[in-house]
């Protein structure tokens, strides 16, 4: 018996990105991280280059290098850029091929973005001032990209001409509601809630495909 070697007895070698993320809706001015999983396998320790271009321009909106440590462990990386325009954006993320690659098809992946310049209107409805609704109104209030509203259930009169978010009710009429992106209801009591409205919250999801979210107690 004669044992023969054939091929090549080297490691092989490919770059492949995998796992890329970056969020569906951004925003004007607002910089947007895309980031990703590299495996380079046979190019440990090699500056690798990194480019986010936009798809069927091959415009480069950014740029970077990065060093895989080991063939075996895949590298996290993310990359940002900051839109400057509206409209609909397919990102394209890639390494640049390396000599002897075994493929390139999986040196890029693709992302669609919607680049948007309005804010998303979101409405806070809860029963009272509770930790929930004070942590979500603060933070949301803080948050450049929202424009919130407020409906406390048990708030005295006072209260809507008080604080700049508050509205004196929820909603009632569908107009009104679909104003909104976002509703989140907390601890509201169901008689507050007519079936006229829940019909609306439920054309509001179903039609409009707004978000609603509900907060199951503290």
């Amino acid at each position: 018996l004669y044992t023969v070697g054939i091929g090549n007895d080297e490691p092989l070698r490919d770059l492949a990105l995998f796992d890329t993320l970056v969020d569906e809706v951004a925003f004007v001015d607002d910089p947007i991280t895309v980031s990703a999983k590299l495996k380079a396998g046979g190019y440990a320790g090699k500056p690798i280059e990194v480019k986010l271009k936009q798809a069927g321009t091959n415009k480069v909106l950014q740029q970077k290098t990065v060093t895989v440590a080991d063939d075996k462990s895949p590298l996290g990386l993310e990359i940002t850029f900051t839109p400057t325009v509206v409209g609909e954006l397919d990102l394209v993320l890639e390494v640049s091929p390396q000599p002897k690659e075994f493929r390139l098809d999986n040196n890029q992946e693709t992302r669609h973005v919607s680049v948007r310049k309005e804010k998303i209107r979101v409405l806070l409805a809860d029963n009272t001032p509770r930790y929930e609704f004070r942590y979500l109104k603060h933070l949301l209030e803080r948050e450049k990209t929202v424009e919130l509203a407020t409906v406390l259930q048990d708030a005295d009169p006072e209260y809507s001409a008080e604080d700049l978010t508050a509205k004196p009710h929820f909603p009632v009429q569908k107009s009104d509601l679909l104003q909104y992106d976002v509703v989140l209801l907390g601890d509201l009591s169901l008689a507050y809630l007519s079936p006229l409205v829940l019909d609306n919250l439920r054309d509001f999801v179903k039609d409009q495909g707004g978000g609603l979210l509900f907060i199951a107690g503290p």
